[in-house]
């Protein structure tokens, strides 16, 4: 009887290759999506303090670089940059950032000067020119105000309904501990 070492000896390669594949596509869509969050965070910031006003949705989409093509990444012509072990910063990231694009969601109320000012303040963070309304897109949105509380408020549905079965779930109880007694 003779066995056949090549196929399982294939196989068992292919078990352990496929794990480092996937550690590396796992690394590289959390770097991606810690660079997405992290300028989420910081846009947002800055533009509420700029604006003055909380009423502001960032969304950030980042395109990475493949493993392949970050190697050959040259700071100037002929000079590869330089690994820094141990640094992990936005500007690190964004090298490695093939496409960068955003969208902010203000609000309708805010004057266009603002709007100019946001878009500025965008591209500035982001590295990318204020012009290119592709690469920072702009919307606006009339937000959702609480209203001041009225009692008047208690005897509209939905909360009639929760008053009346309150009522009637009391009275029951009251009904029957009263006929316990």
């Amino acid at each position: 009887m003779r066995v056949n070492i090549l196929p399982a000896a294939i196989l068992s390669a292919l078990f352990f290759i496929q794990p480092a594949a996937a550690q590396q596509a796992s690394s590289s869509l959390e770097a991606k999506l810690a660079l997405e969050s992290s300028l989420e965070k910081k846009l947002k910031l800055v533009l509420s303090e700029a604006l003055g006003s909380e009423d502001i949705i960032v969304m950030i989409s980042a395109e990475m670089l493949e493993e392949k093509k970050k190697g050959a990444l040259d700071i100037l012509p002929g000079i590869p940059e330089r690994a820094r072990p141990g640094e992990t910063s936005i500007s690190r990231s964004l090298s490695m950032v093939k496409k960068i694009s955003a969208t902010i969601i203000l609000d309708k109320a805010l004057p266009e000067e603002d709007v100019q000012l946001a878009r500025k303040l965008a591209a500035g963070l982001l590295q990318v020119p204020a012009d290119r309304e592709d690469l920072v897109t702009i919307e606006r949105m009339s937000y959702r105000r609480a209203q001041p509380f009225d009692p008047m408020d208690l005897f509209r549905p939905p909360n009639l309904w929760y008053m009346l079965w309150t009522v009637i779930i009391t009275l029951f109880a009251w009904l029957t501990v009263d006929v316990i007694r």
